[in-house]
């Protein structure tokens, strides 16, 4: 069995479906998790009338409902902070079959380009930071923030990034030039993480 991350912003990634196919034609027991990329900060390059599609059920359910409609995906393991989501995640697993308008959403091209600000964790923005820092993992503590209040686990990625490569290089840096080649903002993202540590 292996746990792997599987959504919406794969949706271009032809290589990662075919390792994904071969290991589940192999007899690998394929676990889906990161489902919903239900991640607020997706709302910053889409217009206001496309924004809507990212309240609600529609978002949440349509995304779960793209992922478990891949033969090749066992089973999902979405992650919850309310009892809505469990409820929604309940009613995916009850019927596939997108509604007309979960089927606009996954369909809507400004929805799949917003998709495109998720972070892959290709390490290739590493070496446009002069600092070495380790971004992926900054970015993956924000996650953890932002998107979950989880500050334990947030604290427990930023204690396992190298010292010399941790969010303290950050913290007298104003300056950031990092760059990403799927747009994501690392700099607002870094700086919404030195705040929120700081009161966590």
């Amino acid at each position: 069995v292996v746990e792997t991350t599987f959504n919406y912003s794969l949706h271009l990634d032809k290589s990662y479906y075919e390792v994904l196919k071969k290991a589940a034609a192999s007899g690998v027991g394929i676990i889906a998790m990161k489902t919903q990329c239900n991640q607020p900060w997706y709302k910053q390059r889409l217009p206001g009338n496309i924004q809507k599609y990212y309240e609600g059920e529609i978002n949440h359910q349509a995304l779960l409902k793209w992922v478990v409609r891949h033969d090749f995906i066992c089973t999902a393991i979405p992650g919850v902070t309310t009892f809505k989501q469990i409820e929604d995640d309940v009613n995916v697993a009850r019927n596939l079959d997108y509604t007309p308008a979960e089927k606009s959403f996954i369909q809507d091209k400004n929805v799949k380009l917003a998709m495109n600000s998720v972070c892959q964790i290709c390490e290739k923005c590493v070496a446009s930071c002069p600092s070495n820092v380790d971004i992926p993992n900054l970015i993956r503590a924000h996650m953890y923030t932002d998107s979950y209040s989880n500050y334990t686990e947030a604290r427990q990625t930023l204690a396992n990034i190298d010292g010399k490569r941790g969010l303290d290089r950050c913290v007298s840096c104003d300056s950031c030039v990092a760059t990403c080649r799927r747009n994501v903002d690392i700099k607002g993202r870094i700086a919404e993480l030195k705040y929120i540590t700081n009161l966590a």
